[in-house]
């Protein structure tokens, strides 16, 4: 288990900048002004997802979402976690869905 680099307390969150490891709890996660938009991704987090479709910080609709195949930022996977997100963590490579269920 990987502890936060400010308290020592287990992480929750993990960011990779510049090819370096950053941990946080989340209480610290809003005060890593070393890692910008750390602070949101986290309070993104930590809503509910949102019933609307629609995510509340790029804006990208959970429908153009599954067309595309692709999330418009890290927060989508937030917002749009109660739907689909089984649907989007499926392993990739050599694996069949009736091998992983």
């Amino acid at each position: 288990m990987n502890l936060c680099e400010r308290c020592s307390q287990p992480a929750t969150l993990w960011v990779a900048v510049g090819g370096v490891e950053r941990w946080a709890c989340n209480a610290c996660a809003d005060s890593l002004t070393a890692i910008r938009g750390l602070g949101a991704l986290a309070e993104g987090m930590r809503r509910p997802a949102r019933r609307d479709g629609k995510c509340p910080n790029c804006g990208v609709t959970e429908e153009d979402a599954r067309k595309n195949g692709l999330v418009g930022c890290p927060l989508c996977y937030a917002a749009f976690r109660d739907s689909f997100w089984s649907d989007i963590a499926i392993p990739r490579g050599r694996w069949t869905r009736s091998e992983l269920w």
